[in-house]
């Protein structure tokens, strides 16, 4: 049976590749993609394939994040062909890859499988953003490829480390007999992908000088790899003060760096590693229903303001703030649903983030007493940062003669996201997926 379901998504990935081309193909690929998620709830399947152990999982937040992965790869395919002007054949074969390659990331059940398929991710990213990138994007993409080596690297002695106390790379076999050097293999792995200070020097170049339906990508999906791989040993972290602290010096400090930022895909970056570093925290109060939830919610968030800012860059054909100013007069609905997406970002009432943001101060505080409470100001600071960028960019009525872009398929896209955002909790409690 599982070689069967196997067969039947590499087919299908290679009819998708075969009509590249046509856009509606890639958003008829990526809808049966998420039904073919769903119909495998709560499945499990080994195999080997080369000789080499794999092992998937359609449960848990691995599952989850797979199934908000391809709703905003649904979202992005909307918008394609206003942001990849040439080479469309070649861009439109990377991005089916990691489509691909991010999915099978977060239904994988064990490091080994992890390992595959988020190293075929980190190449593919790479390529995207040496080939379709900006200006600096040879700059950009080597700085990427650079932290994306260490952090793999990171991650393989860490799980041979496991394999070496247990001669298997399962999930279940990662308990107190690991070496402590293995696990603070996999930990500063996944701080790198998360652009944890010091390792966030990648974060802006990347995000800046990808091409946006990638940057959308990096900032909603791929980020969170670094969130799963810490999933893995909850229990090892479980209540750490160093780790905390370090989660808590991060966010601040790229806060800090966001508050003078005149990019807005670069501020957008600092702010996105501050809320990843928000969820890193959630993993250290042992709850993956917080991590589900804060995931959820910065993912669907992030993917929709990436989306709005994409369609204002075409526009007014600059990411300068200051340089912004007549969004409200030309562009309005944009302007609104900006604030919509930014408001949820941070905790709009009925969003998974706000959820989320409730059960990590509950159980934070269990776990962590006070301490937890520091991050307050810092969601306080985020949404001042946001406020900011709004006021400045997205609340002007300036004259000014701009290109018109066909809004409706953003429209869609963005709409798509915000109402998932804000219902998505309900659906998932009465899956018994999570527990508030």
């Amino acid at each position: 049976m599982y070689l069967d379901i196997f067969l039947i998504a590499v087919l299908s990935f290679i009819i998708a590749i075969k009509l590249m081309p046509k856009k509606g193909v890639l958003i008829a690929y990526n809808l049966f993609t998420l039904l073919f998620l769903l119909l495998l709830f709560n499945k499990n399947y080994s195999f080997n394939f080369l000789g080499l152990p794999f092992s998937i999982y359609f449960n848990g937040l691995g599952y989850i994040l797979a199934i908000m992965t391809n709703i905003v790869l649904v979202a992005i395919t909307l918008t394609l062909d206003s942001f990849i002007q040439f080479k469309k054949d070649l861009f439109y074969l990377l991005y089916s890859i990691v489509s691909f390659s991010s999915l099978f990331t977060f239904i994988a059940s064990n490091l080994f499988s992890v390992f595959i398929f988020w190293e075929i991710t980190e190449i593919i990213i790479f390529l995207s953003i040496y080939i379709f990138g900006g200006i600096e994007r040879r700059k950009a993409a080597i700085k990427f490829m650079l932290f994306s080596i260490l952090s793999t690297t990171l991650l393989l002695f860490g799980l041979l480390g496991i394999y070496s106390q247990n001669t298997s790379f399962s999930i279940a076999n990662i308990n107190n007999k690991i070496i402590y050097l293995s696990i603070m293999c996999l930990v500063i792995a996944a701080m790198i992908k998360i652009g944890v200070v010091p390792f966030h020097y990648w974060v802006p170049d990347a995000y800046q000088e990808a091409p946006m339906p990638i940057t959308i990508l990096l900032a909603s999906s791929i980020s969170k790899f670094g969130i799963y791989l810490l999933s893995f040993i909850m229990p090892e972290i479980l209540g750490n003060i160093v780790i905390l602290s370090w989660l808590i010096i991060s966010i601040s400090y790229v806060l800090i760096i966001a508050i003078s930022e005149k990019s807005i895909k670069k501020l957008f970056s600092y702010i996105s590693i501050g809320e990843l570093g928000i969820i890193g925290i959630a993993a250290e109060t042992g709850s993956k229903s917080i991590i589900m939830l804060l995931s959820l919610g910065h993912g669907l968030a992030i993917a929709s303001i990436f989306l709005i800012i994409g369609y204002v860059i075409l526009v007014f054909d600059t990411d300068n703030i200051d340089k912004m100013v007549a969004t409200l007069k030309y562009i309005p609905n944009f302007s609104y649903l900006m604030i919509i997406a930014s408001f949820i970002l941070v905790g709009l009432p009925t969003s998974s983030t706000f959820f989320g943001d409730l059960m990590l101060f509950i159980y934070g505080f269990k776990e962590f007493s006070y301490i937890i409470l520091t991050i307050m100001p810092l969601i306080a600071i985020i949404g001042g940062i946001l406020f900011y960028v709004i006021e400045k960019a997205f609340m002007k009525k300036e004259e000014l003669i701009y290109v018109f872009y066909n809004p409706m398929a953003f429209y869609i896209a963005i709409a798509l996201l915000i109402s998932i955002n804000l219902v998505i909790t309900f659906i998932l409690t009465d899956f018994n997926l999570i527990n508030i």
